[in-house]
Parts: structure tokens; sequence; C-alpha cells
């Protein structure tokens, strides 16, 4: 929306066209990687506040790491301003890097790209191998 204000004087028969603009409302693009290796991670679920506000909760990234918010989504719209991202859980197997929150400033007008990554979760696989078949009562303590 414009905050402008425009004061029109009218005399007798005049015709006057006044015009005012709208500013086209800040999108937001969310990326998230993999840390190590840079590819897109899907599942990772966040949180946009503004101020003490939960604006937007529960978005998850789709199978390309992200989460997009246009100027146009009747649903989802963003005006400019300061807001807090939340990472509220990572993908699968993977860790949340601290902090999980960001501050990011909006813009009319403008895309914001944020990219953020997670590490991925360590693994062990332990193999036992033996002429044994039965296995029953086999523990392995780390």
């Amino acid at each position: 929306m414009n905050p402008e204000t425009k004061t029109i004087i009218l005399h007798g028969n005049d015709d006057i066209t006044v015009a005012f603009y709208n500013l086209k409302r800040p999108e937001l693009e969310i990326i998230k990687l993999d840390g190590k290796t840079n590819k897109p991670l899907q599942g990772a679920v966040f949180s946009i506040n503004k101020g003490d506000q939960v604006l937007f909760d529960d978005l998850i990234t789709d199978e390309n790491g992200r989460i997009f918010i246009p100027y146009n989504n009747a649903f989802r719209l963003l005006e400019e301003g300061v807001y807090t991202i939340i990472e509220k859980r990572a993908p699968l197997g993977y860790d949340l890097v601290l902090p999980a929150s960001r501050n990011i400033v909006l813009k009319n007008g403008e895309r914001t790209r944020v990219e953020l990554s997670n590490i991925k979760k360590p693994t062990l696989i332990v193999t036992k191998y033996t002429a044994r078949t039965n296995y029953a009562g086999l523990s392995f303590k780390i």
C-alpha cells in the first residue's frame, strides 16, 4: 500500500485525474542446503515471525529445498520490515545448526533470498561376520 496523500481542489467544471501507485510487496525465498554438499534439503520446517507475532508456522521446504512467498500470495502477504526466520525442525537425518534463527529485513519491490544449511547426523554401521547363523542374544556396546 502506498501511504502517499494528495490534496485536490476542484474548480467549476474541472476534470482532474489523480493517480496512486501501490508499491510491490516484498518477496521471500528460503533455501535449505546440506552444509557439506550444498545439495537442497527437503523437509526442513520453519516459522516466520514479525516481532512477537508468528505470521507463518510450519512452512516446509520442498524437493528443491525451497520455501517461496511471492508478493501476490493472497494467504501470505509480507510487508516491508524486520522478520525472524526460525528453523523449528531439521530434515530427517540432519541436525539443526545453532542459532536456528535469523533476522532479515524485507523491502518493498525486492526479493530477499536466505540460504541456510544443516549438517548431516553422523552414522555408525556395525556389521558382525561369523559362521554362526543364530544371533539371538547378540549385543554391541558403544
